[in-house]
């Protein structure tokens, strides 16, 4: 059995790591020291995996997997059935590298192997921090669902997401993932903060971008959300966690008994700045944070090869047909945190945690930046 868990000292940390005020500059120099050194072993370590994830045939699924969605997708929203095009991903090697594989390959026909366009290299996997603190917008009890676009305005989003095992290189099935994030003006469901762009009361009770669902057969789960949007003092991004072990509720919502890992997901910022050109991202009169000025990112992209930037195909021709974007997750399984929500979602809907401390922000809200 391959087994990646000594050299990940832990846990790694390739998916920017949350912090309670999520930006770097709240880590000690012994604190980013670690957390580097943590990366590089990490990182390490995945080359031991990309062959066994070849031969196996894993890649092969993938490439097919999310082949036959992308059609799918199309099919459904009636875009035509012209040539993929493919962005490659964007601090310097991942802010210059193109991950839209729709512009990548500008000579591609119907013709062309999917694999062109829907593969990857498993070393760029995103490894999920084991040690992390949550941020402020958490919300436990979620629905278990995959589709958390709800009636929110914006591009359609589709991530396609698959889980690996460091210890064993294999897929992880069953495995509960949480995804939440902004909506396309930067506020956050399910949470009632100032500092979210809309501090009303009601904004607890409400779900949008927010869901979580176990992960299948081949360790895949798939979402489809709506593009988020920027907010004050953070580059674009989505959250990602994922639970060992916990209950399923009669309402169709899950109640974690074994938190293993948090992150952050990115996007190139050649995307952004096309979403950003379309309404209502265009709207959003929060400032815009830039990638390349965004603490964890940049935390992250230092310290080795592996890349939090999704790859992503356009579904159509123009931006506004939607993306499908695709990354790999790799886990710890053995590793387990206690994570404090901000809120817990009940029956009679958001309730604010009193023991969240710097989870969940008071009334008046976080400062700007979190």
């Amino acid at each position: 059995m391959v087994n990646l868990v000594k050299t990940l000292v832990l846990a790694g940390a390739l998916c920017a790591t949350n912090t309670v005020a999520h930006d770097a500059r709240d880590l000690s120099p012994h604190e980013l020291a670690a957390r580097h050194e943590q990366i590089y072993n990490a990182k390490r370590g995945l080359q031991v995996c990309k062959n066994k994830l070849r031969e196996s045939g894993w890649a092969k699924r993938n490439v097919e997997r999310r082949a036959e969605k992308a059609s799918a997708i199309r099919a459904k929203r009636n875009l035509p059935a012209t040539p993929w095009k493919r962005t490659k991903r964007d601090l310097d090697d991942i802010l210059n590298t193109i991950h839209n594989d729709t512009e990548k390959f500008p000579d591609a026909s119907l013709d062309t192997p999917s694999s062109v366009f829907f593969g990857e290299d498993p070393t760029q996997a995103c490894i999920l921090a084991a040690e992390a603190v949550v941020g402020p917008y958490y919300v436990d009890g979620e629905l278990i669902r995959n589709d958390i676009i709800e009636d929110q305005a914006g591009i359609d989003l589709y991530i396609d997401i698959q889980v690996l095992d460091v210890e064993t290189c294999e897929p992880v099935p069953g495995m509960y993932t949480d995804l939440w994030h902004a909506n396309s003006t930067g506020v956050y469901g399910g949470v009632s903060a100032s500092g979210n762009g809309n501090g009303a009361e009601e904004n607890l009770n409400t779900t949008f971008a927010r869901g979580l669902y176990p992960t299948d057969a081949d360790g895949v789960v798939q979402y489809h959300t709506v593009f988020p949007g920027h907010y004050t003092g953070r580059a674009v991004h989505l959250h990602v966690m994922t639970h060992e072990g916990g209950e399923v509720l009669p309402n169709n919502t899950f109640v974690a008994s074994q938190t293993s890992h948090v992150g952050q997901i990115y996007f190139d910022q050649t995307l952004l700045e096309v979403v950003e050109q379309t309404e209502p991202y265009l709207s959003n009169s929060q400032p815009l944070t830039l990638n390349a000025h965004d603490g964890l990112l940049a935390l992250v992209a230092g310290a080795s090869e592996a890349d939090p930037v999704v790859h992503y195909i356009y579904l159509g021709e123009a931006i506004t047909d939607g993306v499908l974007a695709w990354t790999t997750l790799a886990v710890n399984r053995t590793a387990a945190q206690e994570v404090v929500p901000a809120v817990h979602w009940t029956e009679n809907g958001g309730v604010r945690n009193p023991d969240a401390g710097g989870g969940m922000p008071p009334p008046g809200g976080f400062p700007p930046g979190v």
